[in-house]
């Protein structure tokens, strides 16, 4: 007869479940909806595209040149006058209509070989809502700080998880990489939660560093220390004082948007899309963000023009682009996928829903567990039963 003890737990396993316990408790509906949304997103570009086709696309009019862009702009001021003007975007595709915004989230869809006027539209669509849950819950700052902290919460439960499932002997090792299909639904449940939890677990720390990219400042400072790249956090542009004699009956002289982007594409041309954002204060700059084609990370040339002057006060090439910020262009298509291409997406998706069965298989282990800790009742013998109703004083 063997008089080896029985080893228990580690300390290590003893601590990451108590944390992967109440944590996961405590966060499980929070991982769910911030999952799920996840999930609904990672599509975000072809469920509109099929949604709004009318609006972004045209029929492509081969050997036709498109219009200006001062063509399109004073197309809507003659549809909609009155309007404010914020934003035209210019594409380079040639089945892609051109957008100008305007207040209130509406946009104007232009057809780039005539100049008519497509549609007005809202550019407030469902997946706004869905991206507005994920990030804040529809709760507004007090949201984000509560996806702030279930962040860290998540990536706890990722470690302790991990450390929970590594099997303590050789009879585990084979089990803890399987399910046993054909075990109860309890035994299924828990090997579902314990095995595809921990093969998700290394692709979805993937997912939560790139979530933290834009939760905590000092992710971002980390990537850049790292890759040896100077960091510069990201400030309000300075408001600029108009110069003496730059005022004519009351209003403001600025120099053309479209002249800035003209000037703009002509020095660093190839762009696929541009937005050009009009000023909407005074002191406000020209702001032109031109997207080229890309691989690996985002490449947009940021270029700012005073709107009184015409001339360039910043220049943000990708040309120039440090290691992070290499890091920070491509931590979007990191985040859903969109860095493999559609495989990639498509994984992204199975991994957001694999994450929001989590806390679902979680619970039911834990439910399963309670119920069963739970001391039974002992029946009460039949000649012995209270009855229902008895006599006062009895």
């Amino acid at each position: 007869m063997s008089n080896k003890k029985k080893k228990g737990p580690t300390p290590a396993k003893i601590i990451s479940g108590k944390l992967h316990l109440w944590l996961g408790l405590a966060s499980g509906l929070i991982v769910f909806i911030v999952s799920i949304t996840g999930c609904i997103y990672v599509f975000e570009e072809e469920i509109r595209e099929k949604m709004h086709r009318e609006v972004l696309f045209v029929e492509p009019q081969a050997g036709k040149s498109f219009i200006t862009a001062d063509a399109a702009l004073a197309a809507v001021t003659t549809a909609f006058p009155g309007e404010k003007l914020k934003q035209l975007r210019v594409y380079s595709e040639p089945d892609r209509a051109w957008q100008v915004h305007l207040e209130k989230e509406m946009a104007v869809a232009i057809n780039p070989y005539s100049g008519a006027v497509i549609s007005r539209f809202s550019r407030h669509d469902w997946l706004h809502t869905v991206e507005k849950i994920h990030t804040s819950l529809l709760l507004g700052e007090v949201g984000k700080w509560i996806i702030r902290v279930n962040i860290l919460i998540f990536l706890v439960l990722l470690i302790s998880g991990i450390v929970l499932w590594f099997p303590g002997n050789k009879a585990r090792r084979k089990q803890s990489f399987k399910v046993k299909w054909n075990a109860s639904a309890k035994r299924v449940n828990y090997d579902f939660h314990n095995v595809f939890g921990f093969y998700s677990s290394l692709f979805l720390l993937v997912i939560v560093f790139t979530g933290m990219w834009w939760s905590f400042d000092w992710v971002k400072r980390t990537v850049y220390f790292v890759t040896g790249s100077p960091y510069e956090k990201k400030k309000e542009d300075e408001k600029k004082r108009m110069e003496p004699g730059m005022m004519m009956a009351g209003n403001n002289v600025f120099y053309s948007p479209v002249l800035a982007y003209q000037e703009a594409s002509a020095k660093y041309p190839g762009a696929t899309e541009t937005h050009i954002n009009f000023p909407q204060k005074k002191g406000e700059p020209i702001k032109l963000k031109l997207h080229y084609p890309y691989k690996w990370y985002r490449k947009t040339n940021d270029i700012q023009v005073d709107a009184v002057s015409g001339k360039v006060v910043r220049e943000n090439l990708y040309a120039n682009y440090s290691a992070g910020d290499k890091f920070k262009h491509s931590n979007y298509d990191l985040h859903t996928g969109r860095f493999f291409g559609m495989g990639g997406k498509i994984f992204a998706f199975l991994l957001s829903l694999l994450a929001a069965s989590m806390p679902v298989t979680g619970f039911a282990i834990w439910w399963v567990r309670k119920k069963k800790k739970s001391p039974a009742k002992k029946p009460v013998p039949a000649n012995s039963a209270i009855p229902a109703f008895q006599p006062a004083g009895a």
